[in-house]
């Protein structure tokens, strides 16, 4: 299977999730404590399973996934690796930025989001625009194999 080739937007897509997630973790995200603290602090409780709540536990290594996918996925959008994944990826990223969205979701609940900060915010915008860039480059590659 051959790569079809990408766009400038898909690929101004994807380098824009690495800019945005770059840029995210500098910024405060929740309270007073920067991205990278928050990453730090999910991090940490990879270690903890003993002493946490299996729910608890996998909400927060969840997060951990996240940051890997902003990490990784750019970079096999552009290999032949991902054309046999493209449905699996979108499902993958879909699923990160509905699990992104639920701490939007919990501190509206419990009262406001005023804890959230523009670093947050930004996270969030990369998810998304990761998986409209996914989406975008599945597409692509589906009118390539169409036309073949």
């Amino acid at each position: 299977m051959t790569t079809s080739p990408i766009t400038n937007q898909t690929r101004l897509g994807f380098a824009l999730v690495w800019v945005l997630f770059g840029i995210s973790l500098t910024l405060p995200a929740f309270d007073s404590d920067s991205g990278w603290k928050c990453a730090l602090a999910v991090l940490s409780v990879l270690p903890e399973l003993q002493s946490m709540d299996i729910g608890g536990w996998l909400y927060y290594f969840a997060f951990n996934v996240t940051n890997l996918v902003l990490l990784v996925l750019p970079i096999l959008a552009f290999t032949p690796f991902l054309n046999r994944f493209y449905r699996a990826t979108r499902w993958l990223v879909g699923a990160c930025f509905l699990h992104t969205l639920s701490w939007f979701v919990i501190a509206l609940c419990k009262g406001g989001i005023t804890g959230l900060k523009a670093g947050y915010y930004l996270w969030l915008l990369a998810v998304g625009i990761l998986l409209v860039s996914c989406i975008a480059r599945a597409r692509q590659s589906a009118t390539q194999a169409s036309t073949n």
